[in-house]
């Protein structure tokens, strides 16, 4: 009598957890995971047959699922918070948090100093265009120049092709979701990726804009040519600055338009500020 008094206080307990919600969330979808797991085994060279032919067999897998579906419906919240990034302060939790929010901290620096760079290469491709435009109007001439100005120039425009023509390449290029990144890379080779690129890029077009600000400045403050003398804007060279120019008009707003879809999903997948960076995928997500 007290031995059936027993079990009944134990099943009411335990039957007690599976309400609607339990069912739904945690009992069914493990019946139907395990369930596919026999499946597979019993498909799988056979390697599970019979597994399902005895009764008693039948009792030890619903038991199974129930035990599991108990431990994940009291667990869950402890589980959830621990996906999130919410972890214990104690040993090793706590070392394992350090080490794995440092490295995702590592991820968004990167990210931040690539978009940096995008930006600044956006903004030098601008000057470079308000610099060169000018020039190219052969019609108002508004700059004079002799041959060896000339030749200045077609230096600086040689130096200038090889990294537009980098720039258009990477253009080309579709971006690869963040989430791509984070599966495949580890944090270094993502620095190795994305650290020195647009950077390496931008500080070649600053100097390039530097050196042609200061040979603008002294074209402008050259006295007149003579009649006699040569002046140094040939067909060939008016066609080469034309050509740097129209490659200039639609750079700056494909970099801006790159540089706005990276920012998308640098907020898809991290949060705003590194001080927010969570030691999980899942906790950054959400904070993002």
């Amino acid at each position: 009598m007290m031995l059936g008094s027993s079990f009944s206080t134990v099943l009411k307990g335990v039957t007690g957890y599976f309400d609607r919600r339990a069912l739904i969330s945690t009992f069914f979808p493990t019946l139907v995971f395990w369930a596919l797991v026999l499946l597979v085994l019993e498909l799988w060279d056979n390697i599970g047959s019979g597994l399902a032919q005895t009764p008693l067999t039948l009792v030890a897998f619903f038991v199974g699922v129930v035990v599991f579906s108990f431990f994940m419906t009291n667990f869950q919240p402890a589980l959830t918070r621990m996906y999130e990034g919410n972890w214990p302060d104690v040993p090793p939790f706590s070392w394992l948090y350090g080490a794995y929010r440092r490295n995702w901290q590592r991820r968004w620096l990167t990210l931040e100093s690539q978009r940096d760079s995008l930006g600044r290469a956006e903004a030098e491709s601008r000057g470079l265009l308000d610099l060169l435009a000018p020039l190219s109007d052969q019609v108002c001439q508004k700059v004079t120049i002799d041959e060896q100005q000339g030749r200045e120039l077609d230096k600086l425009l040689e130096e200038l092709g090889p990294t537009l023509e980098e720039i258009e390449v990477d253009l080309k290029v579709p971006n690869a979701s963040l989430s791509a990144y984070f599966r495949v890379y580890s944090g270094r080779a993502l620095e190795r990726q994305f650290e020195t690129k647009y950077a390496r890029l931008a500080e070649s077009l600053s100097e390039t804009k530097a050196k042609l600000q200061r040979w603008v400045n002294d074209c402008k403050h050259k006295p007149k040519l003579a009649e006699n003398e040569k002046t140094g804007w040939s067909q060939r060279r008016c066609d080469q600055l034309s050509t740097c120019v129209s490659r200039l008009k639609v750079m700056p707003n494909e970099i801006e338009e790159k540089r706005l879809r990276k920012e998308r999903n640098f907020y898809l997948y991290l949060p705003p500020a590194p001080d927010d960076v969570m030691p999980t995928r899942f906790g950054n997500v959400g904070r993002g």
